[in-house]
């Protein structure tokens, strides 16, 4: 028979948190000192890109930018039934749609159960201390 490991009381587990934040307590940064104070670095790549894509096209008869030329391009595959041009030029007109996902398992309520467990395990905590 498998030995079960006793679960820790919900009191028992925020000392040891406690006692956990304290022991790392002088390596902390003191109040009002930045770790990080030149700030994030300067995203170079991305910097270059959007100069580009503001550039005039040379010998464009239009005098469009890169990002026009570009937008131009896939609305005109987008016009022949390119499906990929039509979603990228909605993506980028209208923001990328919202994506949603069920994290629930088919067990009922997993946060009620969640609550529940908590509740009998101090229950459990209280009735022991007592007994004690």
């Amino acid at each position: 028979m498998a030995k079960t490991k006793k679960k820790k009381s919900p009191n028992a587990r925020l000392l040891a948190s406690e006692k956990n934040l304290a022991k790392g307590a002088p390596y902390r940064w003191p109040r009002g000192v930045s770790g990080n104070p030149s700030g994030r670095p300067p995203a170079l790549f991305s910097k270059a890109c959007r100069d580009k894509l503001a550039e005039l096209v040379p010998g464009d008869p239009h005098e469009r930018t890169f990002a026009e030329l570009i937008a131009d391009m896939l609305g005109q595959k987008a016009i022949l039934g390119d499906l990929y041009a039509a979603a990228e030029l909605a993506d980028r007109a209208e923001g990328k749609s919202k994506t949603t996902m069920d994290v629930n398992d088919g067990r009922g309520d997993p946060l009620g159960d969640l609550i529940e467990e908590f509740r009998l395990a101090r229950a459990e905590s209280e009735t022991e201390e007592t007994i004690q």
